[in-house]
Protein backbone atom coordinates (compact mmCIF):
# COMPACT_ATOMS: atom_id res chain seq x y z
CA UNK A 1 0.00 0.00 0.00
CA UNK A 2 2.71 2.45 0.74
CA UNK A 3 4.31 2.25 -2.87
CA UNK A 4 1.04 2.93 -4.10
CA UNK A 5 0.81 6.18 -2.31
CA UNK A 6 3.90 6.84 -3.03
CA UNK A 7 3.21 6.38 -6.88
CA UNK A 8 -0.22 8.22 -6.52
CA UNK A 9 1.74 11.47 -4.67
CA UNK A 10 4.53 11.06 -7.53
CA UNK A 11 2.12 10.76 -10.13
CA UNK A 12 -0.10 14.08 -8.76
CA UNK A 13 3.27 15.85 -8.94
CA UNK A 14 3.78 15.03 -12.61
CA UNK A 15 0.50 16.27 -13.77
CA UNK A 16 0.50 19.60 -12.25
CA UNK A 17 2.64 20.24 -14.88
CA UNK A 18 1.13 18.93 -17.62
CA UNK A 19 -1.77 19.25 -20.05
CA UNK A 20 -4.54 16.98 -19.52
CA UNK A 21 -4.49 14.10 -22.65
CA UNK A 22 -1.27 13.50 -25.13
CA UNK A 23 1.55 15.99 -24.24
CA UNK A 24 2.67 18.13 -27.08
CA UNK A 25 5.84 19.19 -25.47
CA UNK A 26 7.87 19.69 -22.20
CA UNK A 27 7.71 22.94 -20.30
CA UNK A 28 10.73 23.91 -20.72
CA UNK A 29 9.59 24.00 -24.74
CA UNK A 30 11.61 20.55 -25.95
CA UNK A 31 8.91 18.46 -27.79
CA UNK A 32 7.54 15.52 -26.07
CA UNK A 33 9.10 11.95 -26.88
CA UNK A 34 7.24 8.32 -26.95
CA UNK A 35 9.16 5.95 -25.35
CA UNK A 36 9.43 2.38 -23.36
CA UNK A 37 9.86 1.29 -20.09
CA UNK A 38 12.57 -0.81 -19.71
CA UNK A 39 11.96 -0.88 -16.39
CA UNK A 40 11.34 -3.90 -13.88
CA UNK A 41 8.06 -2.29 -12.43
CA UNK A 42 6.63 -1.82 -16.11
CA UNK A 43 8.50 -3.58 -18.61
CA UNK A 44 7.05 -2.67 -22.19
CA UNK A 45 4.91 0.34 -21.00
CA UNK A 46 4.74 3.75 -22.93
CA UNK A 47 5.24 6.96 -21.31
CA UNK A 48 6.16 10.37 -22.44
CA UNK A 49 8.91 12.58 -21.96
CA UNK A 50 11.11 15.39 -22.55
CA UNK A 51 13.55 14.66 -25.42
CA UNK A 52 15.97 15.87 -22.92
CA UNK A 53 15.37 12.51 -21.45
CA UNK A 54 13.95 11.93 -17.62
CA UNK A 55 15.38 14.53 -15.94
CA UNK A 56 13.51 15.32 -12.58
CA UNK A 57 10.29 18.19 -12.91
CA UNK A 58 10.62 17.60 -16.94
CA UNK A 59 8.24 15.98 -18.28
CA UNK A 60 6.86 12.22 -17.77
CA UNK A 61 3.46 10.91 -18.39
CA UNK A 62 1.99 7.67 -18.61
CA UNK A 63 0.37 6.97 -22.62
CA UNK A 64 -2.33 4.96 -21.20
CA UNK A 65 -3.05 7.62 -18.60
CA UNK A 66 -2.75 10.26 -21.66
CA UNK A 67 -5.60 7.73 -23.33
CA UNK A 68 -7.64 7.55 -20.35
CA UNK A 69 -7.76 11.32 -19.89
CA UNK A 70 -8.81 11.80 -23.48
CA UNK A 71 -11.53 9.70 -23.30
CA UNK A 72 -12.52 11.20 -19.99
CA UNK A 73 -12.79 14.46 -22.07
CA UNK A 74 -14.56 12.65 -25.11
CA UNK A 75 -17.51 11.63 -22.61
CA UNK A 76 -17.98 14.87 -21.20
CA UNK A 77 -17.80 16.94 -25.18
CA UNK A 78 -20.46 13.33 -26.23
CA UNK A 79 -22.41 14.83 -23.48
CA UNK A 80 -22.73 17.76 -24.38
CA UNK A 81 -23.33 17.25 -28.27
CA UNK A 82 -25.81 14.90 -26.96
CA UNK A 83 -27.53 17.07 -25.29
CA UNK A 84 -27.61 19.36 -27.93
CA UNK A 85 -28.87 17.74 -30.20
CA UNK A 86 -31.97 16.56 -27.61
CA UNK A 87 -32.25 20.36 -27.64
CA UNK A 88 -32.04 21.08 -31.70
CA UNK A 89 -34.94 17.92 -31.80
CA UNK A 90 -37.23 19.58 -29.28
CA UNK A 91 -36.97 22.67 -31.29
CA UNK A 92 -37.55 20.81 -34.78
CA UNK A 93 -40.50 19.65 -33.25
CA UNK A 94 -42.20 23.42 -32.22
CA UNK A 95 -40.83 24.30 -35.94
CA UNK A 96 -42.69 21.66 -37.08
CA UNK A 97 -45.73 22.01 -35.52
CA UNK A 98 -45.78 25.92 -35.81
CA UNK A 99 -45.05 25.14 -39.69
CA UNK A 100 -48.19 23.54 -39.35
CA UNK A 101 -50.57 26.33 -37.77
CA UNK A 102 -49.18 28.51 -40.61
CA UNK A 103 -50.17 26.61 -43.54
CA UNK A 104 -53.59 25.89 -42.00
CA UNK A 105 -53.91 29.87 -41.58
CA UNK A 106 -53.10 30.06 -45.33
CA UNK A 107 -55.76 27.79 -45.65
CA UNK A 108 -57.96 29.82 -44.09
CA UNK A 109 -56.27 33.37 -45.33
CA UNK A 110 -56.63 32.20 -48.82
CA UNK A 111 -60.96 33.08 -49.02
CA UNK A 112 -60.46 35.93 -46.99
CA UNK A 113 -57.82 37.38 -49.70
CA UNK A 114 -59.80 36.56 -52.23
CA UNK A 115 -63.13 37.57 -50.71
CA UNK A 116 -61.16 40.96 -50.03
CA UNK A 117 -60.07 40.50 -53.60
CA UNK A 118 -63.36 40.51 -55.21
CA UNK A 119 -64.65 43.33 -52.63
CA UNK A 120 -62.01 45.62 -54.28
CA UNK A 121 -62.88 45.09 -57.80
CA UNK A 122 -67.32 45.14 -56.96
CA UNK A 123 -66.14 48.89 -55.60
CA UNK A 124 -63.57 49.65 -58.23
CA UNK A 125 -66.43 49.20 -60.72
CA UNK A 126 -69.40 50.46 -58.82
CA UNK A 127 -68.35 52.92 -56.88
CA UNK A 128 -65.35 54.68 -58.45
Amino acid sequence: MSSSSSVSGNTYFHRRHVERGTPKQCWCGKPAELCTSASRANPGRLYYCCRKGYIKRHLFKWADECLVEEVEDMKSVMSDMTKGISDLRVDVGRLEKELGKAEKMKCLMFPVVVCGFGMAIFWHYFFA
